[in-house]
């Protein structure tokens, strides 16, 4: 960054510095382990990345016999994997061999310091060092190079920035928390379709077991000796567990089977709901997706295949594993410490509401239209998102460029 600046007239004022040359550079230095608390005690004694916030950091562990200090507004840098991020602390503090101290001498403002090593942060990073881990050296921090204007010109700039950044990060913080209700909105709209007072159905809706409406298909092992890591013609994906969602993963980490080889029980038809029966994770086990295409088969210790008699049934069944109702008899049933399971005769026995096939149909557009919308404005909430996260950056180099 700082060789495209220096490609740049300077402002009148500005000038190239070394960053020792208007900072002291203070090595962080780990205390012996028997001198840390976990409580308030001594120092917060922070020790890399992992300590770090929006702007200060937040203290996990304390120190009785703090080697390095940091006082209020130094700023901190993370000198070992990840080398480059940094936060400035707010109060009086500690710091062990993952951070150093960057502390101001008068002719360099703080806020500008640490605006310039925001904007330089990948550069930092790429000056590590190391076959383990990347780190660092106090005689990097002392030899980088700083773009300096005027002190006043400093505080102008790093006033400026400060502003916008506040601007920034409130914007931020608004889009993210609209993503989050857009993100919301399909399980609202399940709710509303599929919540009964005391289990009283609809007029002419009736409660069924999967098993009435269902077959319920366990999945088959293939020989690693026919399967293949690369697709060909005539190939069709192997479903697995880790390939169950919303959206099918159809790209990465697939293992391949040629169609000659799947018997017609091992052919996934399209409208099988495919289901996770085991899983380490209570969020993964019980979910299920529609299939769109053609699989083959499933690892049967961890697949199921849910088959609707009526292929009518599939996409009304699609949303109903999608509703809140669904995932907490999910909750309910999953069993195991390490590995939560769930039971085909569970699954066989759980009871769906199940309107007239003419509801049913009714049920599916009206959601698939309210679906495509919230899939649209969470799509452009996101965008938005990335837009606003990255204006610091173009604020950074605006600034710097003497332009701001």
């Amino acid at each position: 960054m700082s060789s495209i600046l220096k490609e740049r007239k300077l402002p009148q004022g500005w000038r190239w510095a070394q960053l020792g040359d208007v900072c002291d550079i203070i090595s962080g230095q780990s205390p012996p382990s028997h001198t840390y608390r976990d409580t308030p005690e001594g120092l917060p004694f922070f020790q890399g990345k992992a300590d770090f916030g929006l702007r200060n950091p937040t203290a996990r562990v304390w120190c009785v016999a703090p080697k390095k200090i940091a006082m209020p507004n130094d700023i901190l840098i993370s000198v070992r994997a990840p080398v480059g991020p940094t936060n400035v602390a707010d109060v009086e503090c500690c710091i062990g061999r993952g951070l150093a101290i960057i502390r101001c001498k008068k002719s360099a403002d703080m806020d500008f310091v640490l605006s310039f090593l925001k904007l330089t942060q990948e550069k930092i990073s790429q000056m590590g060092t190391g076959s383990t881990f990347s780190s660092i050296s106090r005689i990097h921090l002392l030899n980088l190079e700083i773009l300096l204007p005027p002190l006043s010109e400093q505080k102008r700039i790093a006033a400026d920035l400060n502003k916008k950044m506040a601007a920034v990060e409130k914007a931020r913080a608004a889009t993210l928390e609209r993503v989050e209700v857009i993100r919301a909105l399909p399980a609202a709209f399940l709710r509303e379709i599929f919540s009964f007072d005391d289990g009283k159905l609809p007029q002419d809706w009736r409660w069924v077991s999967l098993s009435e409406i269902c077959s319920f298909i366990r999945g088959v092992n293939f020989k690693k000796s026919v399967v293949s890591y690369i697709p060909a013609k005539g190939y069709l994906p192997i479903l697995r567990a880790g390939n169950i969602s919303i959206k099918l993963n159809t790209k990465d980490d697939l293992v391949w089977i040629s169609r000659d080889r799947i018997s017609k029980e091992q052919l996934l038809q399209i409208g099988d709901i495919v289901v996770c029966m085991s899983s380490g994770s209570r969020s993964v086990v019980g979910k299920t997706a529609s299939l769109q295409k053609e699989w083959a088969g499933s690892v049967g210790a961890f697949c199921g295949i849910i088959r609707t008699k009526d292929i009518q049934h599939s996409q009304y069944l699609s949303l109903w594993f999608r509703s809140p109702n669904y995932l907490k008899w999910r909750d309910m049933q999953a069993r195991g410490v390490n590995i939560q399971n769930l039971r085909v005769s569970e699954f066989e026995d759980m009871s769906i509401p199940l309107p007239p096939l003419s509801e049913q149909k009714r049920i599916v557009a009206d959601l698939n239209k309210k679906m495509t919308a919230v899939e649209k404005a969470c799509d452009a909430a996101e965008a938005e998102s990335e837009a606003t996260h990255a204006l610091p950056a173009a604020f950074l180099r605006e600034a710097f460029s003497g332009a701001l």
